[in-house]
């Protein structure tokens, strides 16, 4: 089992460096960046930019992050990611995050011969999952869902269930929490996060 682990590994740092080495040799043929704002309530608090870069072989989303506001103490979360798609589906993606700037978490998954793994710091262990297929929750940044009813969270390694409610607005559903994601001229205007009490909104900078 461990010799088997081994080789999984192994065969994982061959694939990112086989894509590293594709993405360095592949120009850029066109880049996008978004730039959010923060808030709770009315108070901003943070800030995000998500850059698309697409060329020949893949497109690349980065987004990095991050927000601070007192609660009941002080919450401090910081979060970046790093993805490859081909033809819109997710290749691989490395994402994560910290909170009061504790360690960060990091969840890695990739597509390897057709089949995908995850891979989470906080337990170390490499997870078989059964979609042939992802969508990464970074791709809403720049497009809307359109007909796709899930879509895979990057930092933890979840499904999310996505609910249509007009042309422009979409639900995203996770553990009973509702993320809301509204568009313009088909880029992402304005998302909700949702934490209990606190609803953190990040506003597109024009």
């Amino acid at each position: 089992m461990n010799n088997l682990r081994y080789r999984f590994r192994f065969s994982i740092k061959e694939t990112i460096i086989c894509w590293v080495l594709v993405i360095l040799a592949s120009p850029t043929l066109s880049a996008q960046t978004l730039k959010y704002e923060a808030y709770l309530k009315d108070l901003r608090i943070g800030e995000m930019t998500a850059v698309k870069e697409v060329n020949d072989e893949a497109e690349r989303i980065s987004v990095k992050g991050s927000y601070e506001f007192f609660g009941d103490s002080l919450i401090n979360l910081k979060f970046e990611s790093k993805s490859a798609y081909m033809d819109g589906i997710l290749k691989e993606s490395e994402a994560s995050f910290s909170f009061n700037d504790g360690m960060p978490l990091i969840t890695i998954t990739h597509l390897i011969e057709g089949s995908y793994a995850l891979e989470r710091s906080w337990n170390n262990v490499i997870e078989p999952l059964l979609q042939s297929e992802l969508y990464g929750t970074d791709l809403l940044y720049f497009e809307a869902p359109g007909k796709i009813e899930k879509v895979y969270d990057i930092y933890n390694g979840f499904q999310m269930n996505v609910e249509k409610e007009d042309d422009l607005s979409y639900v995203v559903i996770l553990g009973g929490k509702r993320h809301r994601f509204q568009y313009q001229n088909g880029i992402l205007s304005q998302f909700t996060n949702s934490f209990g009490v606190y609803t953190i909104t990040f506003r597109l900078v024009k």
